[in-house]
């Protein structure tokens, strides 16, 4: 390369580089002031007494404030987000460690088992979560269940040895126990069942506790 022209442009770069290190250090100063005047505002400096030694006029003090609040703001939204996010995880894996230790088969089990097992968990947890601790395909359990509802021999008699353990429960509290404390009752004597699966039985047993329908008859007097 001519001499001659080297020397322009190795100036030339000289000047670039000096002038981007000169704004840069320029940009950092105005972030420095910057914080420091929003710092004092947060502090209880009022606008007025901060502009008196500011550099800036007071739309863009009032600019960088409203600049700051709104980031603050969306930091918290995120933290908060953030946090339900990871409490639901928690939650979920809570209830497939449960479902786990209570189904008779693991994830690696044969299909069918897999089937009859959440089948015998079907509304004591979501579908989901169910589906998803024996590795299952919702679609495939939904399948199962609506094929053998009505005439599945498991699930009648199931239900029939529910409603029996209920209609007793029921009678040895001299028709004073609910939904509720029936279906609590009979998860302490071994009896996995949920309190909506406890209210389908009574209703179809036509079991209403003495209080519920006092409660009931009170209300419309």
């Amino acid at each position: 390369m001519n001499f001659f022209l080297t020397i322009p442009l190795l100036f030339a770069i000289f000047i670039i580089i000096t002038t981007k290190r000169r704004l840069f250090s320029i940009n950092e100063t105005q972030l420095i002031e910057k914080q420091a005047f929003i710092d004092r505002y947060l502090a209880g400096e009022s606008v007025s007494s901060i502009l008196v030694d500011a550099s800036v006029s007071r739309r863009t003090l009032y600019t960088w404030i409203k600049q700051h609040r709104n980031q603050s703001s969306q930091s918290k939204e995120l933290s908060l987000k953030n946090f339900c996010v990871l409490e639901n995880k928690v939650k979920r894996l809570e209830g497939i460690i449960e479902i786990l230790q209570t189904a008779d088969c693991t994830a690696t089990s044969p299909l069918g088992e897999k089937l009859i097992a959440l089948e015998a968990l079907h509304g004591q947890y979501s579908v989901h979560m169910l589906c998803e601790a024996l590795d299952v395909a919702r679609g495939t359990f939904y399948n199962h269940v609506f094929r053998n509802k009505k005439d599945a021999t498991t699930y009648a008699t199931r239900r029939k040895e529910l409603s029996v353990k209920i209609r007793e429960i029921f009678y040895d509290s001299d028709q004073i126990f609910g939904v509720q404390k029936i279906a609590a009752v009979m998860k302490s004597e071994g009896y996995p069942v949920s309190a909506a699966i406890v209210l389908e039985l009574m209703h179809e047993m036509n079991l209403v506790s003495i209080r519920q329908n006092s409660k009931v008859m009170y209300l419309h007097e």
